[in-house]
């Protein structure tokens, strides 16, 4: 039987990636072209936290947030989602996509702009170059699209109507054609269009041309400690806790470098230490 193009029940382990990986943008009024290029979806558990405006792994049972929902839970068992505290789990899906909207390049910082409504914007975002004369180029860059089950359960049923059974296994699916994503609304009121497109060539060239690699998505997310999850409930920026993790890095590599040191000089005086006789 072959595997599904996304399992909704099951939960991954995370591991931190401090890297930045590039999301795919959705705002009303774009018109998206890409091609799907993983054939199974990774899902990932997420708590957002609203007072910072960044969202953080679940931690599963070491979770705090997990922890204080139940407790919260438990105490208002009607009211619990309007209670003060309680940040709900987020379930999101990711797959990298090869983004082939046609969007136009600042040439200093080479800055993509997406067409609004079908019309590309004549400045940059800081109003400081013209972009009348740039002529438009798809994007053909590797992005990760990340979105809850509604979008990846439409994905699954497209990807099962395309996929074809034969005696050399299977052909087909949602990573063999582009799909065009046309995004309504905005925030959590976004619904998203999705319209299987006829164009199905084969993408390994541009990938291969422009040298493009696709992010491991299994540790794509900002994963922090149960202490530190804390501290961001709390207020705390993520920019400080990286910092307070880096300084600890240093001191710990300081103390390790004089604990060499020391043992170093113990075996020097024990080597050239004075002659007792």
């Amino acid at each position: 039987m072959s595997k599904p193009f996304a399992d909704f029940p099951e939960r991954r382990d995370r591991t931190a990636d401090f890297n930045r990986p590039v999301f795919l943008r959705m705002r009303e009024g774009y018109q998206l072209i890409v091609r799907i290029l993983d054939s199974h979806a990774e899902k990932v558990l997420k708590h957002w936290i609203n007072s910072s405006k960044t969202s953080v792994l679940c931690l599963g049972d070491e979770c705090p947030i997990c922890q204080q929902n139940e407790t919260i839970r438990r105490e208002n068992p009607k009211t619990f989602q309007k209670i003060k505290g309680y940040i709900p789990v987020q379930r999101r899906w990711m797959v990298n996509i090869l983004d082939r909207t046609p969007v136009i390049k600042d040439e200093e910082t080479g800055e993509e702009y997406y067409a609004v409504k079908g019309k590309f914007p004549t400045v940059t975002r800081d109003g400081g170059r013209s972009l009348v004369n740039v002529q438009s180029v798809p994007s053909n860059t590797i992005k990760i699209l990340e979105r809850g089950q509604t979008l990846f359960e439409m994905f699954a049923v497209i990807h099962a109507d395309s996929v074809t059974e034969g005696d050399d296994g299977e052909t087909g699916g949602i990573t063999t054609f582009d799909v065009k994503l046309v995004p309504a609304g905005s925030g959590t009121d976004m619904v998203i269009s999705v319209i299987p497109q006829q164009r199905n060539d084969d993408v390994t060239p541009i990938l291969e041309q422009n040298n493009l690699t696709s992010y491991i998505l299994s540790t794509v997310g900002i994963e922090l400690t149960p202490d530190e999850v804390t501290n961001v409930v709390r207020g705390v920026s993520i920019r400080d806790i990286f910092a307070a993790r880096r300084a600890k890095d240093e001191s710990d590599s300081d103390k390790e470098l004089k604990s060499s040191f020391s043992d170093l000089s113990d075996k020097v005086a024990t080597l050239f230490g004075e002659d007792d006789g």
